[in-house]
């Protein structure tokens, strides 16, 4: 199900009961499920973490593969949800303003959701991986049709197709995740006196109220 992997000897400090769930309405205990999980994360103190936990390329990868499914069965919804909610919750670390992967809305835009990844230096691959050779790099590009495209678009299509070979070479991938702290500032402070800025939209970052705390009242 969608919640958190506690490590050995470690429980949420709640109890849990198995049940059977009648077919009809198992959809809707799903996304109720869900949601539990999704409003404990927001309520995580996740911006005072010291260290940031990235998330596996190929974890990424196999939500996208879920995600071309149009009718995923019982085993594949359950999946669906645990990696979504795995996703959620590396970006949450850094970014509480995003609104989260779901059962309900599969529609979300996938691939804005890996560039959040990937500026936010959040996805990691086995150390190892061997990078392609840059003839197989320059083929496999303009196999993909893909000559002229940006480093992160590379990046994002080698994560759709599985190519983690390809990533590697990239090199896009090894910086650490970026300082929570002196990113927002930045970046608010960059966005301070633009015009058609939604300033309201920065409140459940915690950094917002540093920077002028009038604009997030």
């Amino acid at each position: 199900m969608n919640k958190p992997k506690g490590g050995r000897c470690k429980r949420e400090p709640y109890n849990s009961s198995a049940i059977r769930v009648p077919d009809p309405i198992r959809p809707q205990v799903l996304e109720l499920i869900d949601q539990f999980h999704q409003s404990r994360a927001l309520k995580l103190p996740s911006f005072v973490k010291n260290s940031i936990e990235k998330i596996p390329v190929r974890k990424v990868t196999q939500f996208y593969e879920l995600s071309y499914i149009e009718n995923l069965g019982k085993k594949e919804e359950q999946e669906y949800i645990y990696l979504a909610n795995k996703i959620n919750l590396t970006i949450w670390q850094v970014d509480n303003t995003f609104t989260g992967l779901s059962i309900k809305n599969r529609s979300t835009d996938v691939d804005e959701t890996v560039y959040l990844l990937i500026e936010y230096s959040l996805l990691e691959l086995p150390v190892t991986t061997k990078p392609v050779t840059t003839i197989e790099y320059t083929e496999w590009l303009f196999e993909q049709k893909a000559p002229l495209a940006s480093v992160e678009e590379v990046t994002l299509l080698a994560i759709q197709t599985g190519r983690l070979d390809i990533v590697k070479v990239l090199g896009i991938l090894d910086k650490p995740p970026i300082n929570r702290k002196e990113y927002w500032h930045h970046y608010y402070r960059t966005q301070l006196g633009k015009p058609k800025v939604n300033y309201w939209q920065w409140q459940d970052n915690p950094e917002s109220k540093e920077i002028c705390p009038e604009l997030t009242l």
